[in-house]
């Protein structure tokens, strides 16, 4: 060990009287301290334990700082024993994390906290590939106001924010609204059909997609006059009209052809319409609406009708008669009602002539002229 020290000594001591500079590897230092790497490129190496860390150039790749075991390489500042974690640190698997914290960075770039994009002279962003094609996508500041993504396929700046007051853009760089779309709008959510109504489903704002509730049922049930035994009298003696089992339109299948009822889907607002057309002129006719609990029930819950008395209106039971067709063999009625979730809706008939002859009985089977129709206006 003596003649260690005293041959570095000496060596130290030769070279500050010749150059001032020392070498190790060469004869020829050409700075203060000199290392000329082995034929692996590795010059000075630490090593502490198992763990060992070296310069190392080379011709074809460069200079390198790295760990020569398999161990992690860990950069910081201002160490002190309370505060041990690398602010810089690069895993044995090639993952770098950045910031105290970080110390098995589980992505290719793991920072804890927040980061800046900085751009001289073009607004800051990053570039994103695709799986074969480069520089596809790009993420940044569109301008002093705007940030937003860009598209290099042909959309260009196809979706922004503007940064002063939160209006979002699709389609556009500049919105000018909350939200500002330019183009078609698609919403796929809760399986929309064809004429569906986006509706509020609450006081918060939630909204969805509800199917379109709307019918049309016409005619009679073979085609033909149909013959009613209608017992003469008032309201009490309405009977119950079954129209044909072929409709115009049925969206949502919530009116049942064969037994010529609607059952309401959901509690709302809902408006119904119906025309009857008797074969013959009577003294005394009408048509009414009238609603019935849900099945298992044909209490009635509200009635809406229409009905004439020679010819003419008769004030007592007129509640909406509508006469287009110039015959007051004909009556309509209309209503809007309030329903709850299955409550029925059918059409009844009732004529009141000085004889109960049967040919008063025969409604038109026309589906110009004898027809049920109603839709759902609102969700309640």
């Amino acid at each position: 060990m003596r003649k260690f020290f005293i041959t570095v000594i000496v060596v130290v001591t030769i070279s500050k009287s010749f150059s001032q500079n020392l070498g190790i590897g060469t004869t020829t230092p050409a700075y203060p301290l000199t290392v000329v790497p082995n034929g692996n490129g590795i010059g000075i190496v630490q090593k502490g334990g198992s763990v060992e860390m070296g310069f190392v150039t080379n011709a074809a790749t460069g200079a390198w700082l790295k760990t020569l075991t398999n161990h992690n390489l860990n950069f910081t500042v201002n160490h002190i024993a309370n505060n041990p974690d690398p602010v810089l640190i690069v895993s044995t698997t090639g993952n770098v994390g950045i910031s105290t914290g970080v110390i098995a960075p589980a992505y290719k770039l793991d920072i804890n906290g927040r980061m800046r994009i900085r751009n001289d002279d073009q607004t800051a962003g990053i570039w994103f590939d695709g799986n074969t094609l480069a520089t596809r996508s790009f993420i940044g500041t569109i301008n002093e106001n705007h940030i937003g993504i860009w598209g290099s396929g042909g959309t260009g700046w196809n979706i922004a924010m503007n940064v002063e007051n939160g209006n979002t853009g699709i389609g556009i760089s500049t919105p000018t609204a909350r939200l500002d779309i330019n183009g078609a709008v698609r919403l796929r959510s809760n399986t929309p059909k064809t004429g569906s109504v986006l509706t509020s489903t609450d006081a918060n704002g939630n909204v969805t997609w509800q199917a379109p509730v709307a019918f049309k049922a016409w005619g009679s049930t073979d085609g033909n006059s149909t013959s009613y035994n209608i017992p003469p009298g008032g309201w009490a003696d309405y009977i119950k009209y079954f129209f044909s089992s072929s409709t115009d339109y049925n969206l949502g299948f919530h009116y049942n052809s064969n037994t010529s009822e609607f059952t309401a889907p959901v509690n709302g607002i809902y408006h119904f319409d119906a025309q009857v057309a008797f074969e013959l002129e009577l003294m005394q006719g009408g048509v009414g609406i009238f609603v019935l609990e849900p099945i298992g029930s044909n209490s009635v819950i509200n009635a809406k009708g229409s009905q004439t008395s020679n010819g003419s209106p008769y004030p007592e039971w007129d509640f909406d008669v509508f006469d287009d067709v110039g015959a007051a063999n004909v009556h309509k009625v209309s209503t809007d009602v309030r329903l709850n979730a299955g409550e029925r809706v059918l059409v009844k008939i009732m004529r009141n002539n000085a004889t109960n002859d049967g040919i008063y009985d025969r409604v038109k089977p026309d589906i110009r002229l004898t027809w049920f129709s109603g839709h759902l206006v609102t969700r309640l």
